[in-house]
């Protein structure tokens, strides 16, 4: 990716969507300061390991934080049906908007410490389905600029309503899409970051690690700092090769989904050995 600054504000949104124009849309909408951790160490933990190193190293340890990162309750998978996975089949193109130099290698510098770990590919591209949009004002650019696109996108305006309803002002707003007829599979991820946010590493580390279709998990109850360090734990990189591996395909149930990491596992953990991928993190 370029480590460019300066990208236009007004770039056109050019994203592959037709499917979704004439479609019901799924669509799954996170606001910063939003957890789905925060029961964590309240339950007794099916796994030894208290490290992260340690961790990933346990298959079970491993697998509690997956469903951590899907957004499922504690220990209550048989009450857990309806859950699918729900991810990226094909390459990630990333636009980042930004006038300001170090807001762009903030963001640039997250999402490339992803690609590695994300064998569909991520690449910078101009007709993006992935935006990182810096702006002076969340609700105008929802409302102005990419209000049409939005519109059309989730035939509603969904993602105005979603941000002016929460019950406190955020300056971190992210959204992705995906489509229930074609098995959940992430099409479009958009976001809004305002030049001001007082903790705009927090926030680009949460929302680019959502936008690769796992949920933030360090609140999670072996965490050791990592996530103010500005960069990504090896956990949190293992979840997102786990989940993009080709066994594991969108709308897979969570029974599906255990079958196939029980299978990819032992493998993967292989290849992390063999590859090295994960050497340059914590």
């Amino acid at each position: 990716m370029s480590s460019t600054g300066k990208t236009g504000k007004h770039t056109t949104l050019y994203l592959h969507l037709a499917a979704l124009a004439v479609a019901a849309l799924f669509v799954q909408a996170f606001v910063y300061g939003a957890t789905a951790t925060g029961a964590a160490k309240e339950i007794a933990l099916p796994y030894k390991a208290t490290t992260i190193d340690e961790c990933i190293k346990e298959k079970e340890c491993v697998w509690h934080h997956f469903l951590m990162a899907i957004q499922t309750p504690y220990l209550n998978q048989a009450g857990n049906k309806e859950i699918r996975i729900k991810k990226w089949e094909k390459p990630v193109r990333v636009s980042i908007i930004s006038e300001s130099k170090d807001k762009y290698d903030a963001a640039e510098d997250y999402i490339k410490q992803i690609a590695p770990v994300f064998p569909q590919g991520v690449a910078e591209n101009k007709k993006y389905n992935f935006l990182v949009m810096f702006t002076d004002d969340i609700e105008k650019e929802l409302s102005s600029e990419f209000k049409e696109t939005l519109h059309h996108m989730y035939g509603s305006d969904f993602a105005l309503e979603t941000y002016k309803a929460a019950p406190f002002e955020t300056k971190c707003y992210y959204i992705h899409a995906h489509d229930s007829r074609f098995n959940d599979t992430i099409y479009t991820y958009l976001v809004f970051v305002q030049n001001d946010i007082p903790d705009m590493g927090d926030c680009l580390r949460r929302a680019i690690y959502t936008g690769f279709g796992l949920l933030d998990i360090t609140n999670g109850p072996m965490w050791d700092g990592t996530r103010k360090s500005g960069q990504y734990s090896k956990l949190e990189l293992l979840l997102i090769l786990i989940l993009q591996q080709d066994y594991m395909r969108s709308g897979m149930s969570l029974e599906q989904a255990k079958h196939v990491f029980d299978k990819i596992y032992e493998p993967t953990m292989k290849y992390v050995d063999e590859s090295g991928v994960l050497n340059d993190n914590r």
